[in-house]
């Protein structure tokens, strides 16, 4: 098999890991749908947090001595990042539709890589990039324009903030993989999230009624394994297949999961009727979807190895 087939192999296997990410992601956010946003947040994170660190540590070891200081860093940065996502997602899930805060933040994914596309513009394989990452965007511009539950400037603002925040992921894990320490530092740092997020409750005067209500307990804590845990390994294995621009603009299938997500909610009478998705919103996410898949069909740069050069070996 040729290196390019090989590649595109790679390429695929791992789009196929973030699509499983994606939808463990929003079907845990349709379970958290219409709670308190920070006090759900909090509660998630914990669960999440703990489940990932015991599943790393039991098959990897969490390899803490091998920590120094720019780990550290790496590890401080993705935790502050998750801690804003966690309560910024929930709260514009609180005041627009699954699939319009998916397509906002969705829009960080497609800015990771963007620079060095740039930069290759005039060669076939940059101008192919930014072709698909063009219609990426036209597809989620469409999507974001109904905005079917009202124009709400301040869930628009919650989702923003959350976009800037997801495309500071898969960077920083990107960096993580490089010394083999992906999936110890993404434990690590969503492990510091869950502490904040409960004394930002705290400090807010909200309560902690969930925490000692059982089926609320079990159903957010479930919700937090589905959005913390699992899209975690996922998205790290991922990682290790394809560069964080390919990632970015497979990521950009999250608004046609959320959007698939909540129709099935809707149907199943768990998530309200607004949650539907207009016909305009339907030809939305089949552009976006062909995007990912055009840009997945891009041959490799020239010298790019597979995108193993400058991350992670394969484990």
């Amino acid at each position: 098999m040729s290196s390019c087939a090989q590649g595109r192999g790679r390429r695929f296997a791992g789009g196929g890991l973030v699509v499983a990410a994606l939808v463990s992601v929003q079907l845990g956010y349709a379970i958290a749908t219409g709670r308190p946003p920070l006090e759900t947040s909090s509660v998630m994170m914990a669960a999440g947090s703990v489940t990932l660190v015991l599943w790393v540590a039991a098959r990897r070891g969490l390899r803490i001595r091998e920590f120094d200081r720019a780990m550290w860093r790496l590890v401080l940065r993705l935790a502050f990042g998750n801690t804003v996502v966690g309560f910024a997602y929930l709260y514009a899930e609180q005041r627009l539709t699954l699939g319009t805060v998916a397509s906002v933040a969705v829009v960080g994914m497609l800015s990771v890589g963007l620079p060095e596309i740039w930069q290759a513009r005039g060669t076939s394989w940059g101008a192919w990039h930014l072709f698909w990452r063009g219609v990426a965007f036209g597809g989620v511009f469409v999507l974001n324009e109904p905005l079917r539950g009202g124009s709400d400037g301040l869930g628009m603002l919650w989702a923003a903030v959350s976009a800037v925040c997801v495309w500071n992921v898969p960077i920083t894990v990107r960096t993580m993989a490089a010394r083999g320490l992906a999936d110890q530092g993404a434990a690590l740092a969503n492990l510091l999230t869950a502490p904040v997020l409960t004394a930002l409750v705290l400090a807010t005067g909200g309560g902690l009624g969930i925490w000692t209500s059982p089926r609320p307990l079990a159903l957010t804590g479930a919700a937090g394994v589905l959005t913390v845990a699992v899209p975690v390994l996922l998205q790290n294995a991922a990682l290790r297949r394809v560069a964080p621009r390919d990632l970015a603009v497979v990521q950009s299938l999250n608004p046609a999961v959320a959007a698939l997500v909540a129709q099935a909610g809707v149907l199943a009478g768990l998530l309200d009727a607004t949650q539907r998705t207009t016909p305009a919103g339907w030809i939305a996410i089949s552009v976006t979807i062909a995007a990912s898949a055009g840009d997945s069909l891009v041959a490799p740069r020239p010298g790019d190895g597979g995108h193993q050069k400058n991350g992670a070996s394969r484990r």
